[in-house]
């Protein structure tokens, strides 16, 4: 199982957020398999870290999956939503 990364974050505060593996042998790799990382933010395909600081509002829809050590592979389907941050 793949755990998502955080669901949301702000436009221009910093970002930063690792998803959670359940099973499998490390090491893993990461990747988007479909979709896109909201604008700013870039995925680690070692450690799964998604980072960075968002430059756009709203929210992006991606396929994440990883590959472990023993070539298994698993992937979910994430969101993050970006948002002002101001009230």
């Amino acid at each position: 199982r793949l755990g998502c990364p955080a669901f949301s974050g702000e436009i221009g505060a910093t970002y930063r957020s690792t998803p959670v593996v359940f099973g499998g042998v490390a090491p893993y790799q990461f990747r988007i398999a479909d979709g896109t990382l909201p604008a700013g933010l870039s995925l680690n395909p070692s450690s799964g870290e998604v980072s960075g600081q968002p430059t756009q509002l709203g929210a992006s829809t991606f396929t994440l999956s990883v590959r472990d050590a023993g070539n298994l592979s698993t992937a979910s389907r994430c969101s993050i939503g970006i948002v002002s941050g101001v009230l």
